[in-house]
């Protein structure tokens, strides 16, 4: 499990760390009041946000790894965070968002929505690890599955031959996507329970 850091760029695993750069001359004693004030502090996120939890070949099926994916599930389902997912599955880079319930829905938007556990799944597999990030509310879907934000997904993108990190690309045109990519195979498990119809499905 992970979660962001302190500074700029969140290189600061704690506070008390922070505090202990060269730049401060402060007492063990002062390090400790200094952190617990700064951390009265409201971020005015959730808890939950920032924890990440990978599924990989040596912990996929683990205890631990089920229950706390299901934990930040939970959160996302509850609205106190979004839950997205990321890895490579057969040598192809793809991210999903959490639609709630128990569902996935995938970077390309023809692919049908994945449970939780048939994505958590995939990452037992060896390079295809999956790694589960809460993220602030809102940055789900940017983070996810359309990164610039131009209502074309990135897997989509990725199809046309366009960047997934450039908004100023042609938005999407159903008949240049490779219908061959957007078909779910056996690699892709597809959800046992429900079909994509009868899930909301955020746009």
């Amino acid at each position: 499990m992970r979660g962001f850091g302190f500074l700029h760029d969140g290189s600061v695993g704690t506070v008390n760390l922070f505090l202990q750069a060269p730049v401060f001359t402060l007492s063990a004693t002062q390090e400790g009041q200094l952190e617990q004030f700064l951390l009265a502090f409201d971020t005015g996120q959730k808890p939950a946000v920032g924890q990440q939890v990978t599924a990989a070949p040596a912990n996929a099926s683990g205890t631990t790894t089920i229950n706390r994916i299901a934990l930040l599930a939970a959160q996302a389902d509850a609205g106190n965070v979004e839950l997205i997912a990321k890895g490579v599955v057969s040598g192809e880079p793809t991210g999903w968002r959490y639609a709630g319930s128990g569902f996935f829905e995938s970077d390309r938007r023809d692919f049908p929505l994945i449970t939780t556990s048939a994505l958590r799944s995939l990452g037992a597999t060896a390079g295809q690890e999956i790694t589960f990030t809460s993220v602030p509310l809102g940055s789900g879907e940017r983070l996810g599955i359309d990164r610039d934000g131009d209502g074309t997904r990135d897997g989509d993108e990725r199809d046309l031959g366009t960047d997934p990190g450039d908004p100023s690309m042609p938005t999407e045109c159903s008949d240049r996507i490779d219908t061959t990519r957007a078909t779910a195979s056996s690699t892709w498990p597809t959800p046992t329970a429900a079909t994509p119809g009868a899930t909301t499905r955020r746009s």
